[in-house]
C-alpha cells in the first residue's frame, strides 16, 4: 500500500472523515493534504514524524517498509483509553467541551476525597501518639 493510502486510511480510522477539516486542523492547505493522499507529492520528515505520533504508528509503517503499524516506543495505554480517545476525536465541539467539563469536576471530587482521607489518618496518627504519651 502506498504512503498516501496509508494516510487516507489511517485519517479515515481515527474519525477525520473530512480531508479540508483535517487539513485545516493541522495547519496545512487542504490541496497538499490531497497531493499527498492521492500520491502526487511526497511529505518531508516534519509531516511523517507529526503522522506518527498522532495515528500511533512507525514511520515505517507509513512509507510502506513494514506491514507493522506498532512504533518502537513503549506507549502504555490500554485499549479502553485508546478506545476513549478515539471516542472523544469524534464529538463535536460542544460534546468535547461537556467531557473536559466533566473530566474537571470528577477531578477535583477525586481530590477534595483524597484530601480528606489523609485528613482523616493525620488526626488518626495524632490521635495515636497522644494516646501512647
Amino acid at each position: 500500500m502506498t504512503f498516501g493510502k496509508r494516510l487516507m486510511q489511517l485519517r479515515k480510522e481515527h474519525g477525520y472523515r473530512n480531508r479540508d477539516t483535517f487539513a485545516a486542523e493541522l495547519g496545512i492547505p487542504a490541496n497538499t493534504l490531497r497531493n499527498y493522499e492521492m500520491d502526487i507529492r511526497e511529505p518531508g520528515f516534519p509531516f511523517l514524524i507529526k503522522m506518527s505520533q498522532l495515528f500511533h504508528v512507525s514511520t515505517d509503517y507509513l512509507l510502506g517498509l513494514t506491514e507493522e503499524r506498532a512504533t518502537t516506543a513503549v506507549n502504555v495505554q490500554s485499549i479502553s483509553e485508546q478506545q476513549l480517545i478515539e471516542k472523544y476525536r469524534l464529538l463535536d465541539c460542544t460534546g468535547k467541551e461537556l467531557v473536559d467539563y466533566t473530566i474537571a469536576i470528577e477531578l477535583k471530587r477525586t481530590t477534595l476525597l483524597e484530601n480528606q482521607k489523609n485528613r482523616i489518618l493525620h488526626y488518626e496518627q495524632a490521635f495515636n501518639f497522644l494516646k501512647q504519651s
